[in-house]
């Protein structure tokens, strides 16, 4: 069996270098300076549905923050407005999509977080599609304190999903290591799927963080299995989604992996997960 380097002992080291002259006043001045930014939590996200089925609007969320140094200081509610940047969307509003509002408001009691909320249609939509559609949105607008600025707007892939069932218990190996290990897959509210190991057992079994279980979330469409990073140490490369297949008659799931994270890599492997 391979074994890899512990993950506490990997870990990156962060110095902070502190300035032997007394300038405090001024990097002060200078944070203050610096406006708060209201804006889409992330760059970039992905929602999914299943298209073909009943429901045909489907309510999505997307966060959104105050972010700045200086955010603790903004006074009152601050109001987002949104527009759709057609040039780089592939999304149809009335086809994909629709926006019940255009706007959001971050108040003072919200901690700077709140929701952004449109809905995903499936209507007449026919999966798998050859191309997901993108849907980008910017800030056009800010009201309310003067301090806080437009931030970057955010890419939205929609994933159409087939219907598909991956939910029950697995039992997983990989060709890195050959481990044997139990695993389950439950449906998030969303469409996506969450498995309590989702690197094939490589960050518990294939190096020495035995009690380190790297659960996460992906998405299947129609059979294909969608790159993800949203491991829970997925942030640090350990075991990430490259690709992978669905066979919904056998209940076998397939992916390709790889980690970043340890010395000597990177690493790749492939795990299954055989339903039991």
């Amino acid at each position: 069996m391979k074994k890899i380097t512990n993950i506490l002992t990997s870990a990156l080291l962060v110095v902070i270098f502190t300035s032997c002259v007394d300038d405090s006043e001024g990097i002060a001045d200078e944070i203050r300076g610096v406006p708060n930014v209201i804006g889409f939590e992330n760059n970039s996200a992905a929602v999914s549905a299943v298209a073909g089925g009943a429901e045909t609007s489907f309510e999505k969320s997307i966060v959104v923050a105050i972010k700045g140094a200086t955010k603790g200081s903004v006074s009152g509610d601050v109001t987002a407005t949104i527009s759709i940047d057609t040039e780089n969307s592939t999304a149809i509003e009335g086809t994909h999509f629709e926006l019940p509002v255009t706007s959001f408001t971050i108040g003072e009691g919200d901690n700077s977080f709140s929701e952004f909320k449109f809905n995903m249609l499936t209507e007449g939509i026919q999966a798998p599609l050859a191309e997901n559609p993108v849907l980008v949105l910017n800030i056009s607008s800010v009201t309310g304190d003067g301090n806080v600025v437009a931030g970057a707007p955010i890419t939205i892939n929609m994933l159409y999903l087939c219907f598909a069932d991956l939910s029950g218990t697995y039992t997983v190996t990989n060709d890195f290591c050959n481990p044997t290990y139990q695993v389950e897959i439950s449906q998030n509210p969303d469409g996506s799927w969450y498995a309590t190991v989702l690197d094939g057992a490589f960050l518990n079994r294939c190096t020495s963080n035995v009690t380190l279980e790297n659960w996460g979330n992906f998405n299947e469409v129609c059979g294909v299995i969608q790159p993800s990073t949203d491991l829970r140490f997925g942030s640090l490369g350990i075991g990430i989604v490259l690709d992978g297949t669905w066979d919904q008659d056998n209940g076998i799931l397939t992916m390709s992996h790889e980690d970043t994270f340890f010395n000597g890599g990177p690493f790749m492997w492939t795990s299954t997960y055989t339903r039991n």
